[in-house]
């Protein structure tokens, strides 16, 4: 007989498909983690994937604001979703594989992070978290396919079953910055409003409901803000501003205010991005009253790098 330590067994992947059964959480619903997967050109045209996980036990408190959506928002209080953390207890779900259709390779497994000592690419802590670090030497960004849903597979551990989470994650069709293009730096200049264009990509296989929208997060290296581990340089500690919009029509504009925030800073870069936000329960499947469903975040990026200056 077990021991009353022995791990508990790990039955079949359960599955949770999408669209049509996605579980009723919504954007508002407690957090339940993340799984951010991002394709990424730098400003010298070498891509890479970059993808991040991490899931709660329990959170403290549950749930976080999001930024203004639409708008341009000053994220350095790190009060709002995605930058705000609680007390977090971790949910460790063994390991966690990402499966494209035409992805070289199709399974990526992403490293087991519990050392307790490393920050994400937001600036976020974490106990326990998984990753596949970007990597612009290695251009690999075609890990990461455009234009098709993704399945996630959690393998399952002593204290959470396995799970298949079947074609939720959607990374949304390639497109292109138009103004400036990928290798010019935006120059933002006081008191002025500063209109980004890029060309309207059509998603032909986007699932039904699904949207593409457009976000522009900005950071600097000389940004380092009280309680954030990162230090001067790194640009670690996640954006100052993010803009979002909600669709695509070629347009994104940073209003005067918030051009003057970032002058501040001097110079830094910039994350203009297509993607597709995609909440589904995280669950045992054990019944939960509807108040304390806890979401997963799935975040699928088409991301472009870039520099803005302060003439």
């Amino acid at each position: 007989p077990a021991t009353p330590d022995a791990p508990k067994p790990i039955d079949a992947p359960r599955p949770i498909d999408a669209p049509a059964v996605i579980p009723p959480v919504n954007l508002m619903s407690n957090e339940g983690g993340e799984i951010r997967m991002e394709w990424q050109q730098n400003a010298a045209g070498a891509t890479t994937a970059r993808i991040t996980a991490f899931f709660y036990k329990a959170e403290t408190p549950a749930v976080h604001p999001f930024p203004a959506f639409p708008g341009c928002v000053d994220m350095r209080m790190r009060d709002k979703w995605p930058l705000a953390q609680g007390n977090i207890t971790p949910l460790d779900v063994g390991n966690v594989i990402i499966q494209t259709q035409t992805g070289t390779p199709s399974l990526i497994t992403l490293t087991r992070d519990a050392s307790g000592t490393t920050i994400d690419p937001l600036g976020r802590p974490h106990a326990l978290w998984y990753k596949k670090s970007a990597s612009f030497p290695m251009n690999d960004g075609a890990m990461l396919p455009p234009n098709q849903t993704y399945n996630i597979l959690l393998t399952g551990s002593a204290e959470w079953p396995a799970q298949a989470i079947n074609k939720v994650a959607f990374m949304p069709q390639t497109w292109n910055p138009v103004m400036p293009n990928s290798m010019t730096p935006a120059a933002l200049v006081a008191g002025t409003d500063y209109t980004f264009t890029y060309d309207v990509a059509t998603s032909s296989n986007l699932p039904p409901g699904y949207t593409v929208n457009n976000v522009i997060g900005f950071t600097s290296p000389n940004y380092v803000p009280a309680g954030c581990p990162g230090v001067m340089g790194s640009a670690a500690c996640g954006p100052i501003i993010i803009c979002q919009k909600e669709g695509l029509d070629g347009t994104i504009t940073l209003p005067h205010d918030m051009v003057d925030i970032l002058r501040t800073y001097t110079s830094g870069g910039m994350a203009r991005q297509n993607l597709t936000h995609i909440p589904v329960e995280l669950t045992d499947g054990t019944p939960v009253a509807p108040a304390n469903r806890k979401r997963l975040d799935i975040l699928s990026v088409w991301c472009y790098g870039g520099t803005w200056t302060a003439p």
